[in-house]
């Protein structure tokens, strides 16, 4: 897929992006937007805009909506819904560069390889006890 530019928002639309360009990609982005309308498993595009303080606008499906909480990591919409996606940007564009700290302080607390160290020894710690 071709990157496209939409008229009347700054938004440069990728499709599939290589995994060695998606780094450089996303830290020169305002926003990373995933409109998926599929139950992704745990899409992991959204942990690495997090660790560069980048906010998400998701689709509210499955855990690619679970992940976002609204106004601190990014926003949701309704799958498919294009006017909810355009007020989500919207909001974005007043509000991005206030959250970038909340979006760090999430990904330091629960995605770094030693947040998910600590977690997996509690759910071990708590299956024991049953």
């Amino acid at each position: 897929m071709e990157a496209h530019q939409s008229h009347d928002l700054d938004i440069e639309m990728k499709g599939y992006v290589d995994s060695s360009a998606l780094g450089s990609i996303i830290s020169e982005s305002e926003a990373l937007i995933l409109p998926t309308l599929l139950y992704e498993g745990f899409p992991m595009t959204i942990v690495e805009a997090f660790s560069l303080g980048i906010p998400v606008i998701c689709s509210d499906l499955g855990n690619s909506g679970s992940i976002i909480d609204d106004g601190v990591t990014g926003w949701k919409f309704k799958p498919g819904s294009a006017e909810e996606l355009a007020e989500a940007v919207r909001k974005c564009m007043n509000s991005r560069k206030d959250m970038r700290e909340s979006i760090r302080r999430a990904y330091e607390e629960q995605y770094t390889p030693d947040a998910n160290y600590r977690r997996l020894n509690e759910i071990y710690l708590a299956a024991q006890k049953h």
